[in-house]
């Protein structure tokens, strides 16, 4: 596999894109041809496709944990921690307090311990864990230690947030409650955010715009845009227009699926 170089460029609306990408796997699976992705400063994607369709695999090209096999990567951000990546397990350090799970990003560049302790208290406090900070992952719920998993990507001031399933293993009304204070942090901090999901539900509500997925080799087969203002609220879950804008991805998805078959 060649992998070409990521171009980086001075842009300020444009965080992060992925132009006419292919990635291939060294086992020669072909994950995704011709992918065309661009996430602007404050704006919220949702992702969403069949298992396997590259989608993970785009998060870490966005990531720069991956470099494409053909096309190339635009990008602003030079930064350390500029760019925050969370998945769907939290993977916490057991032996560790919430507040030293927070903390280690900063801990591994080396940021002096009085700057770090104040990055963690605000980090917790967007997250709503401050009253929590001395306590161990094993006493927590699972919808708390998501908190500390989006606490650690949020204590390095992310411009770009790319979230892979986040909240997939939760019970439903903590799911719905993490989608609400997810988007009232995004809207105070505005990131740019890649959300990827399973849910046609979830991404309506969260996104502004939807991005559905063929399956493998995965590409981008429908944009949908969500014209609802923020913040949302329950009601708009309820409503007629957040329905019809389900349906509208629901039949994307099928088309996609049916256009590969």
């Amino acid at each position: 596999m060649i992998a070409q170089k990521v171009a980086v460029r001075p842009d300020p609306d444009t965080l992060a894109a992925l132009e006419e990408v292919a990635f291939v796997y060294p086992n020669g699976v072909v994950a995704l041809a011709g992918l065309e992705l661009r996430v602007a400063a404050g704006s919220f994607t949702c992702l969403v496709g069949p298992s396997g369709c590259g989608k993970t695999t785009a998060l870490r090209l966005l990531a720069g944990l991956l470099a494409p096999s053909r096309g190339r990567i635009r990008r602003s951000m030079r930064g350390p921690g500029e760019v925050a990546l969370v998945f769907q397990d939290p993977t916490l350090l057991p032996w560790a307090t919430v507040r030293d799970n927070v903390e280690l990003p900063l801990r591994l560049r080396r940021i002096a311990r009085r700057e770090a302790r104040r990055e963690v208290e605000r980090a917790l406090d967007l997250v709503g864990l401050g009253e929590v900070a001395d306590a161990y992952p094993h006493e927590l719920s699972g919808g708390m230690r998501m908190r500390v998993s989006l606490a650690r990507a949020l204590v390095s001031r992310p411009k770009l947030m790319l979230l892979d399933e986040p909240f997939a293993a939760l019970d439903e009304i903590t799911r719905f409650r993490l989608d609400d204070e997810l988007l009232t942090a995004w809207g105070s901090q505005g990131w740019g955010v890649v959300f990827v999901t399973h849910s046609v539900f979830e991404s309506v509500y969260l996104g502004q715009q939807v991005l559905v997925m063929t399956p493998r080799p995965g590409r981008i087969a429908a944009r949908i845009a969500v014209p609802e203002p923020y913040p949302r609220t329950p009601a708009f879950r309820a409503s007629e227009r957040y329905l019809r804008l389900c349906s509208r991805v629901s039949e994307a998805l099928e088309r996609a699926a049916d256009a590969s078959a």
